[in-house]
């Protein structure tokens, strides 16, 4: 057909990370796998278009004008590319946390919807900045933040003899004014230093209450939480521990935390502390 032969090439194999054959059996080779994981289109665009290529020897977050216009076939490597999984949540994560706060909640939603939960959108929004410098996919807020959702089960071992810790930090919230982070982390720890206990030590059964494991950080300094509930809700919590199953309701029992907002500067026992406040009952200074 008098046509000009094209140019034909072959860009590098992919291996897993252990040097062995990516298969449907070994690694996540099909597309629904990378959206059930809450990857991000543009961040997985990015990385697959460095398996085997590369711009210069340090330029990794490119987007997807920037790869058309830069790729060329003299960058092109000839030797096999590991499919990097921790290279790729961490690619991932770059991408989250550039989001606006308005477009990540979104892109959440969107998400936890196309999964099927059928989880209070308004709360979700509300837990998404919460969340965005933490998580590197979106299927990791569900066990990251899904306590704000549920019903769990706190470990009743943690709370054995120290109901009077609780009832103490319950009576010494109810007398904070202004209900603000900094006036809560100073009559906490004065509470720690009367009761001659080590924050560790004094806080860890009122953690106990969330079963959290992690310890999202929580909206910027201006946060307010309603202390009236928190209270009440505490000594309700209160009550039920002292009973001989010493099981508390969580969906009461998280609002003790009384987590409203403060800055990235907090003691990592302050923000554990108040890591299961439900978003719900935080006023953003925004």
């Amino acid at each position: 057909i008098d046509a000009e032969l094209p140019v034909y090439a072959h860009v590098s194999h992919v291996l897993g990370a252990d040097g062995k054959q990516l298969s449907k059996r070994h690694g996540s080779v099909n597309i629904d796998d990378f959206r059930r994981d809450g990857y991000y289109p543009p961040a997985l665009m990015n990385f697959l278009a460095l398996l085997g290529w590369s711009y210069d020897d340090k330029t990794t977050i490119m987007s997807r004008d920037e790869l058309i216009e830069r790729f060329s076939l003299e960058r092109v490597v000839p030797s096999p590319a590991a499919f990097d999984y921790q290279k790729l949540d961490w690619m991932n994560g770059v991408y989250l946390r550039a989001l606006p706060p308005d477009e990540y909640a979104d892109e959440l939603v969107k998400y936890l919807r196309e999964q099927g939960y059928d989880w209070d959108e308004q709360l979700v929004r509300r837990a998404a900045p919460l969340v965005q410098e933490k998580i590197e996919r979106f299927g990791q807020f569900p066990e990251f933040a899904g306590f704000l959702f549920r019903e769990v089960e706190p470990d009743p071992a943690l709370l054995d003899g120290d109901a009077p810790v609780v009832a103490a930090a319950r009576d010494e919230l109810e007398r904070v004014e202004p209900f603000r982070a900094a006036e809560i982390e100073a009559a906490l720890r004065e509470l720690a230093a009367r009761l001659e206990l080590s924050p560790r030590k004094a806080f860890q059964p009122i953690q106990g209450v969330t079963r959290v494991v992690r310890e999202p950080r929580t909206a910027r300094e201006g946060g307010v939480a309603a202390p009236a509930q928190c209270c009440r809700r505490s000594r309700s919590c209160l009550g039920e521990a002292r009973g001989s199953s010493a099981r508390w309701n969580c969906s009461q029992a998280r609002r003790l935390n009384c987590g409203l907002g403060f800055g990235s500067g907090q003691p990592r026992w302050f923000r554990f502390f108040t890591s299961g406040c439900d978003p719900s009952f935080l006023i953003s200074n925004r």
